[in-house]
């Protein structure tokens, strides 16, 4: 998906703005892209959107009752305006997208 490789290029760019920002932006920054992340999804498999359990973020959930696969990409965009380079967005959707397409009856797989 490419609008989520330039999703990826402003949170490289982002990265060290958290020392700059409040917390409250901070987490409203996180919230913003994350959100985008999921809607990017929702938008190419379906699905609903619901809250994980113990976590204070939202999450996808794909292809119910007959599997189900969810995203919850919160934490990947914190870890990368944090500046950990392994927080790559591309990469988890890209899982995430793959495992939308090959689940069977059963698959039951959560990425984040």
């Amino acid at each position: 998906e490419a609008s989520l490789t330039i999703v990826a290029d402003v949170l490289a760019t982002a990265t060290g703005w958290g020392e700059e920002l409040s917390a409250q932006q901070l987490e409203n920054f996180i919230e913003s892209f994350g959100s985008y992340v999921l809607e990017v999804a929702r938008r190419e498999f379906g699905g609903r959107y619901c809250q994980f359990a113990g976590r204070d973020a939202p999450e996808l959930v794909v292809g119910e009752p007959g599997f189900r696969v969810a995203l919850l990409p919160f934490d990947q965009v914190r870890g990368r305006l944090a500046g950990d380079p392994g927080c790559d967005l591309p990469f988890l959707y890209a899982g995430f997208a793959e495992s939308v397409q090959s689940a069977v009856p059963g698959t039951d797989e959560v990425y984040l």
